[in-house]
C-alpha cells in the first residue's frame, strides 16, 4: 500500500501537486510522513507528522516552518507537524523516526 493509499485509507486526502509547489517554493528536497496519520492508530484529533530534508543550500527560518506547516496543513485538511531531517539530534528519537518514515515528496 502506497503512503498516498495509507493516508485515505486513514480519511486524508492529499494533492500530490500543491504539495510539490509548496516543496519547490520552499526549496524542500524530500518529505517524507511518519506517526499514527499512516497508521492504524488515527484519531480524528490526530495531526500529520512531516518529515523535512531540504536543498543544501536551503536555510529555513523559523518563520519559514511556520508558513510551510500552515500551508501543508491547508492542502492536508488537518493540523501538521513538521520536524527538519537536520534537527533530529536525539540519536534515539532519530533512530525511531527514520524507521518508519514513508516518503510522499522527492525532488
Amino acid at each position: 500500500m502506497t503512503v498516498v493509499e495509507k493516508l485515505e485509507r486513514n480519511g486524508i486526502r492529499v494533492d500530490l501537486s500543491r504539495v510539490e509547489q509548496i516543496a519547490r517554493r520552499h526549496q524542500i528536497r524530500e518529505i517524507s510522513v511518519f506517526g499514527s496519520a499512516i497508521r492504524e492508530d488515527i484519531r480524528d484529533d490526530s495531526d500529520v507528522d512531516l518529515l523535512l530534508s531540504f536543498q543544501p543550500d536551503a536555510h529555513p527560518s523559523l518563520f519559514d516552518l511556520m508558513d510551510i506547516e500552515n500551508e501543508l496543513s491547508a492542502i492536508f485538511g488537518r493540523q501538521v507537524d513538521v520536524v527538519e531531517v537536520e534537527g533530529l539530534t536525539n540519536p534515539i528519537r532519530r533512530r525511531a523516526i527514520l524507521a518508519s518514515t514513508e516518503p510522499l515528496y522527492a525532488a
